[in-house]
C-alpha cells in the first residue's frame, strides 16, 4: 500500500465532521476533493453532493421523500347556517304565534248534525294563513244574543232553516242591535234564497246542502275580514 492510498484512508464520518472508529476501504483523492468541495458548497457537514446522507457503513441513503400535503377538498356544507336558522326560527315563531290566538267561532242551529257539519267542514283551521278555530255552538237564539252581547266572538255561522228561530231573521236582528256585529255567515235552504241572505243583512251565504269546502271557503273570507281589521 503507499503512502498516498494509507492517506486517504480517513474514517467516513470524520470527513463529515464527528468522530468515530468505523473505517472504510482506500477512496481515491479525486474523491475526497469532490466531497471536501460539496461539503464546503452546501455548508451542512451531514450532506454530501446531491444531499445524501452518508451512514457509518459508507452506504448512501436518500432522505425520506416527503409526501406532498394535499389541497383540502371542498368544505362540506355545514347544516346550520345561521340564514337557515334565521329561516327556521321565523317559521317557528310564526307557527307558533298562530298557534297561540284563536278564532272564535259561533255556530247556530237547533240540529246537532248541522253543528257538527260546520265544524267538520271548517275543521281547526279555515285556512293556512288563519289561526285555529274554537267554537261555540248555539242550540237557541236566546244563547247566540247573549253571546253575541258578550263579545269576543269573531265569524257567526247561522243556520237559516233553524227553528223556532230561523238565522235569517235572527241575523237581521243581531246586525240591527249588536254594537260592532261580527260578520254572519247564514246558512241558506236553497241557492234560490239569496235574496233573503241579502235581506238579513248577512255578509255571505251558503246554501243546504252544505257543501264543506264552500262553508269553509266563506267562512275564511269573514274571518281574514277581523284579522286584517
Amino acid at each position: 500500500m503507499s503512502s498516498l492510498e494509507s492517506h486517504t484512508m480517513v474514517p467516513t464520518e470524520a470527513m463529515l465532521g464527528r468522530l468515530t472508529t468505523a473505517w472504510v476501504g482506500p477512496v481515491s483523492t479525486a474523491a475526497v476533493v469532490a466531497t471536501l468541495c460539496s461539503m464546503d458548497q452546501s455548508g451542512d457537514t451531514g450532506a454530501v453532493g446531491s444531499r445524501r446522507v452518508v451512514d457509518r457503513a459508507g452506504r448512501g441513503e436518500r432522505p425520506p421523500r416527503h409526501r406532498p400535503v394535499r389541497s383540502p377538498g371542498r368544505a362540506r356544507r355545514a347544516p346550520d347556517r345561521p340564514e337557515e336558522l334565521t329561516g327556521m326560527s321565523a317559521t317557528h315563531d310564526a307557527d307558533q304565534a298562530g298557534s297561540t290566538s284563536t278564532l272564535k267561532v259561533l255556530v247556530y242551529s237547533d240540529d246537532v248534525t248541522v253543528r257538527e257539519a260546520v265544524r267538520m267542514a271548517v275543521g281547526r283551521r279555515p285556512a293556512s294563513d288563519l289561526p285555529r278555530v274554537e267554537y261555540l255552538e248555539c242550540a237557541t237564539s236566546t244563547a247566540v244574543i247573549t253571546a253575541l252581547d258578550a263579545g269576543g266572538i269573531d265569524v257567526v255561522v247561522l243556520d237559516g232553516e233553524a227553528s223556532p228561530v230561523g238565522g235569517l231573521g235572527l241575523c237581521r236582528q243581531a246586525k240591527s242591535e249588536i254594537f260592532r256585529c261580527p260578520p254572519i255567515l247564514v246558512l241558506t235552504g236553497r241557492p234560490q234564497d239569496s235574496w233573503l241572505a241579502a235581506w238579513s243583512l248577512a255578509d255571505n251565504a251558503v246554501p243546504h246542502p252544505l257543501d264543506p269546502a264552500a262553508v269553509a271557503r266563506a267562512v275564511g273570507e269573514l274571518a281574514r275580514v277581523v284579522v286584517a281589521g
